[in-house]
C-alpha cells in the first residue's frame, strides 16, 4: 500500500509541477522522465519512513504516528528536498522556469513541498490500511 500510495501521489506532483522547469515540452514528451523521477520520489519516501523509524526504534510507527514523528518525517524531507534541488540546480540537471522559490534561496518551493507534504499523506494511507475495517481513528 505505502509504495503504490506513494507512486501516485508523486507522480501526480510530478506532472503537475512539470511545466514550472525550463524547457517543458508537453505532457507526452516529459511523463517518461516524471515517471522516473518518481521512482526517486518513492525510494526517498522510504528513507523518510526508515529515519523515523531508526529514531524512535519502531518499525511500526506509522501505526500510532504522533505529531513529533510527522514533524520529523516532514523536517527530514525538506532536507533531502533542498540538497536534492540545490545539487541538480549547480550540476545543471535541470532548471526552473515560472517555479516559485523558497523565499531568499533559488530552491523550487514546489519540489520541497512535495517531499515535506506527501510523506506524510503517503504514512496516513499505510495507517489506515494497516487498520482492521470500522475500527476508530
Amino acid at each position: 500500500m505505502g509504495a503504490g500510495a506513494a507512486f501516485a501521489l508523486n507522480w501526480i506532483w510530478e506532472n503537475a509541477q512539470a511545466p514550472l522547469y525550463r524547457g517543458y515540452a508537453g505532457f507526452a514528451r516529459e511523463v517518461w522522465m516524471c515517471t522516473v523521477a518518481t521512482s526517486g520520489d518513492v525510494a526517498i519516501v522510504a528513507a523518510i519512513f526508515a529515519a523515523v523509524a531508526l529514531a524512535w526504534r519502531d518499525s511500526a510507527w506509522h501505526r500510532r504516528v504522533s505529531l513529533g514523528q510527522a514533524l520529523v518525517a516532514m523536517i527530514v524531507g525538506i532536507g533531502i528536498a533542498i540538497a536534492i534541488e540545490h545539487r541538480a540546480l549547480v550540476d545543471g540537471r535541470w532548471a526552473y522556469g515560472a517555479m516559485p522559490l523558497v523565499p531568499f534561496t533559488s530552491i523550487g518551493l514546489l519540489p520541497v513541498l512535495q517531499m515535506a507534504i506527501l510523506p506524510v499523506v503517503v504514512f496516513r494511507f499505510m495507517r489506515a490500511a494497516g487498520r482492521p475495517s470500522g475500527a476508530a481513528e
